[in-house]
């Protein structure tokens, strides 16, 4: 699978599902090895053998994206595995606090059952929210992001990246 990430490194947040799974597919079809991140390891393993099955290289791992120390096990395991890390692109992310990544169901029925709601009053999830819920929300879609970016640069300045 020869492309424009031949031979490159790269860790992908929220890979089990959506749009994370898609990014890495796409740039393992564009040749570069990925670590497969997701709070759902289940779900991280189905997007790996998407990519074997389609002659990539890829390694899954369990990523709670607000912790630290699970963000250096991801970029360490990038360095272990393919001796570097090259890119990070950072997909996880939730739309409310009783978010399950990759499990629509939840939604769709509460979308059915509040449709009324939803349609008199947009946005009434969030006037509504409370400060715990919307601290989940901003510690997966906000510090998650940031927790990630900072180990991985930690990485890049000591060296460690990929060649």
């Amino acid at each position: 699978m020869a492309g424009r990430l031949q031979d490159k490194v790269t860790v992908v947040t929220g890979a089990g599902n959506g749009i994370g799974r898609a990014t890495a597919i796409r740039f393992a079809e564009e040749g570069s090895s990925v670590i497969v991140a997701d709070i759902q390891i289940d779900k991280a393993d189905e997007t790996v053998q998407i990519i074997e099955d389609n002659g990539g290289n890829a390694k899954s791992i369990s990523v709670d994206v607000t912790s630290g120390a699970d963000n250096d096990a991801m970029a360490e395991l990038a360095v272990s595995q393919f001796g570097g890390l090259d890119c990070l692109v950072t997909a996880a992310g939730i739309s409310h606090a009783n978010y399950v990544s990759g499990d629509i169901e939840p939604d769709i029925k509460s979308i059915v059952e509040n449709r009324a709601t939803y349609l008199e009053r947009p946005g009434w999830e969030f006037v509504e929210a409370d400060p715990d819920s919307f601290d989940k929300v901003l510690n997966v879609n906000l510090k998650g992001t940031c927790w990630a970016c900072s180990r991985v640069a930690q990485m890049l300045e000591s060296g460690t990246e990929g060649q």
